[in-house]
């Protein structure tokens, strides 16, 4: 019974070291740059331990948010834009135990980090003195920047890449739509209106499949 409560005590031990381990490498990322290691430890804390930037208590969005894209033929014709994560939703509704859930997740994630960089371009755009004076070629200088704007970039190129129509596209361009109800007034759900922040981004190439490995 005493080796027992030690092999008990042991395992628990280890893996609550690991547990600790990964969550430091999660949040630091200059801890390690082993593409290997950094996988293995978002595969085990993005889908479980991911907080929004929150500490212990997620805050839950008060608006809907919805992260588009669309995308330009090499004709010169740009398509409507479309949200992928809706098709995701409705398999996810249809069936809560598919793994379309850690896509959707990771889509909620994109789209946290485009705002993110969105932000951090702005503040540039307003306070540094650039050479540049397209605004387009300016803001998406700054962009370029974050880490989660070109998370993006690779992301919808994959997209299109795994598509039929791979190869009949060569640019794209997302925004963000956030839709903000007004504040609760006892009326039926028919009858609350409704405000749109929209975040317009510049036009991107899509990545090849080689670039997307970088």
């Amino acid at each position: 019974m005493e080796t027992f409560k030690k092999v008990i005590f042991a395992v628990f031990t280890c893996s609550l070291l690991l547990h600790l381990s990964f969550t430091f490498i999660y949040n630091f990322e200059n801890v390690t740059t082993n593409p290997t290691v950094r996988f293995v430890v978002f595969k085990y804390m993005f889908p479980f331990f991911n907080q929004n930037n929150k500490i212990f208590a997620p805050e839950p969005p008060f608006c809907k948010q919805q992260l588009l894209v669309k995308y330009k033929k090499t004709n010169g014709n740009w398509g409507a834009f479309q949200n992928p994560q809706k098709e995701m939703l409705a398999r996810h509704v249809s069936n809560r135990l598919s793994p379309i859930g850690m896509q959707i997740k990771h889509y909620d994630y994109i789209l946290r980090h485009i705002y993110d960089a969105h932000i951090y371009a702005e503040y540039y755009l307003n306070n540094t003195k650039d050479s540049i004076n397209n605004i387009d070629s300016l803001q998406l200088s700054f962009l370029k920047k974050s880490d989660g704007f070109n998370m993006a970039q690779r992301y919808f190129s994959d997209l299109v890449n795994r598509s039929d129509a791979a190869g009949t596209f060569d640019s794209m361009q997302f925004k963000v739509v956030y839709i903000y109800p007004e504040k609760f007034k006892a009326k039926a759900l028919k009858d609350i209106k409704s405000t749109e922040l929209i975040i317009d981004f510049p036009s991107l190439p899509i990545l090849s499949g080689n670039e997307n490995r970088k």
